[in-house]
């Protein structure tokens, strides 16, 4: 992807495939990479106060295996049946990125985690995790632990060429009449969740009912409700860059006007 990048084609070429796939990696890749810490690692670096951990693999080999994961979950992001991507596979060239000249300093002071601070230093290929107050009687929750520091490297890594995705819908109304239909469904689900069986698990019919909609899909909607909210602020963009929202003004021919029944 370059600074702007256009996928065209004539009809029913797989524009949207395309899109909706590396849409559905942007917002999957940072959450399923794995770096190796074991529960032991964490235990000492409690213990020492510091955990270092060795970047062994380069990023093609990193993003490699997070290509091999997603390319078994394109079913989900298609909200297709089963099966219906087994002879798919998703990959991506890595050729402009370097981890070893990649650099980032990160203290974490989640209230729910013990403080801690991540650092790597360009051509290094370790990370050096730290505690800063450690303490004896803290109870230390592992999962939670790995996953935050699994979340931070690959971000710090990657983040620069591998952006978090967003979606400009092209035709405002259809996804304002679409996020209503879907309201619709989502108060006769909780009708039918009062009428059920009290062993059924409602959380489980809950997402059953948004299986039937691709990610991009559902993440657009999900976003378009709260536009009432978000119309209320100013983004950087708006703040910083009014120029790009000039630049979609010109594209679109008018401005959008969020009112209070978001229409």
């Amino acid at each position: 992807m370059g600074d702007l990048t256009i996928i065209c084609g004539e009809n029913n070429t797989g524009k949207t495939y395309a899109a909706c796939a590396l849409y559905g990696f942007l917002h999957f890749w940072h959450t399923s990479m794995e770096f190796p810490i074991s529960n032991d690692h964490i235990y000492k670096m409690f213990q020492e106060g510091v955990l270092k951990i060795k970047l062994a693999k380069t990023a093609d080999k990193m993003l490699a295996e997070v290509c091999r994961k997603y390319t078994h979950q394109l079913d989900k992001i298609f909200a297709a049946p089963e099966g219906t991507f087994q002879n798919s596979e998703f990959a991506i060239s890595t050729d402009n990125i370097d981890i070893r000249n990649q650099k980032f300093y990160c203290r974490l002071d989640n209230p729910q985690l013990p403080h801690l601070i991540l650092s790597k230093h360009k051509q290094s290929e370790d990370v050096i995790v730290t505690v800063p107050e450690r303490s004896q009687e803290i109870e230390v929750p592992y999962t939670s632990i790995k996953g935050a520091i699994n979340f931070v490297i690959s971000t710090g890594l990657f983040f620069p060429s591998l952006p978090k995705p967003f979606i400009v819908s092209a035709e405002r109304t259809e996804v304002a009449i679409f996020r209503k239909e879907l309201n619709f469904a989502r108060n006769r689900l909780f009708k039918e969740i009062e009428q059920t069986d009290k062993n059924v698990d409602p959380r489980a019919l809950l997402l059953k009912s948004y299986q039937s909609y691709s990610l991009s899909v559902e993440n657009n909607v999900d976003f378009s409700r709260q536009l009432e909210d978000i119309g209320k602020r100013k983004s950087f963009i708006a703040k910083e860059h009014p120029e790009i929202l000039e630049a979609f003004g010109d594209i679109i021919g008018g401005e959008y006007v969020i009112t209070q029944n978001d229409q």
